[in-house]
């Protein structure tokens, strides 16, 4: 139960100004389909991440010297951010990786997010993930032109529970 009520609270603060703006496409029900269960959307978001690592928020950082690595690859879906452009600003997270379950990284990486301000990021939940000092599991796309570093955004696997 105590992690159901942080999923909401990490929701609720990485999504809360965007919602209006930020549809995920992968829970359905936007073209007369079936609405599928949080259960289906989470398995299709797991299986759909190239990299999916187990770890803890050891730094968030927002700031005029904090942009999008030229190459961000932006797509048709809203994923990554869809309202932001390369170059312009972006929240980014320093993970301390305790356990890779998909792929391969090294310990300590960077994800970088959108604000959460109609952007379709999850930058405030970062910031609250530092605070709890909880892990979290993340479904990652990888940034080619950026060693080591990743993207992820409203629409990706979030996983808090224990």
């Amino acid at each position: 139960m105590k992690g159901r009520i942080i999923l909401a609270m990490f929701c609720l603060l990485s999504g809360l100004a965007s919602a209006s703006a930020c549809q995920c496409i992968d829970i359905g029900g936007f073209s007369g389909g079936a609405r599928k269960t949080e259960k289906e959307i989470r398995a299709e978001r797991l299986k759909k991440a190239k990299v999916v690592v187990r770890g803890l928020v050891v730094s968030a950082k927002a700031g005029e010297d904090i942009q999008w690595p030229v190459g961000t690859k932006f797509d048709a879906n809203g994923n990554v951010a869809a309202a932001t452009n390369v170059g312009a600003l972006a929240v980014l997270a320093e993970i301390r990786v305790v356990e890779t379950r998909k792929g391969s990284v090294e310990s300590l990486i960077k994800i970088y997010s959108g604000f959460g301000i109609g952007d379709c990021g999850i930058g405030p939940a970062f910031v609250m993930a530092v605070s709890m000092k909880r892990p979290l599991t993340l479904g990652l796309e990888p940034i080619a032109s950026a060693p080591n570093s990743y993207t992820i955004d409203m629409c990706s696997y979030i996983d808090t529970e224990k």
